[in-house]
């Protein structure tokens, strides 16, 4: 289990895939099934996902005022330490191409912005909690709970998928 804190040190790009741009020393950036990528006020400079990958846990802390823009497929894998899951809790996630797979469940006081993505998105729960949910247009896909505080799910005029055989 490696957690792996945003820090946009590399100063080159914004980019997942910059080991620099991580809190580590080793070379590495988040991409296992056994990692958890952390967004706090280390930095609120904005991510930009360019490869495809899988990680345990997407964590948005308190203090990140940023936007992770995923261009590329992000599964969050519940076969590691971090039970795939998201934990949104300030900033933006803004998925524009390919796949969003949550095994575990999502929980949201920011903002989960799907509505750029025609194609489906899968995830366990769903619980909002004053943040923002952008459906795609496409299929939403729950194999949970969805609870929310308020209004606050857009459609964008896609659909929502209860199955409790989804993963």
């Amino acid at each position: 289990m490696v957690n792996y804190t945003w820090t946009n040190a590399d100063g080159a790009n914004s980019y997942w895939n910059t080991p620099g741009n991580w809190d580590t020393d080793d070379g590495t950036y988040p991409d296992d099934n056994g990692d958890r990528a952390i967004f706090n006020s280390t930095s609120t400079d904005d991510c930009n996902m360019n490869v495809t990958t899988t990680i345990g846990r997407l964590s948005l802390d308190s203090g990140y005022g940023g936007t992770i823009t995923l261009n590329n497929g992000l599964t969050l894998d519940d076969a590691g330490a971090h039970g795939g899951s998201v934990e949104l809790t300030d900033g933006t996630i803004d998925i524009q191409a390919n796949g969003f797979w949550v095994d575990g469940d999502v929980a949201l006081s920011g903002e989960l912005d799907c509505s750029a993505r025609t194609g489906n998105i899968t995830m366990g729960g769903l619980n909002i909690a004053g943040g923002t949910f952008k459906a795609p247009s496409g299929e939403t896909i729950m194999s949970g709970d969805v609870r929310s505080a308020a209004s606050n799910i857009q459609h964008n005029d896609g659909t929502f998928k209860f199955d409790a055989s989804a993963t």
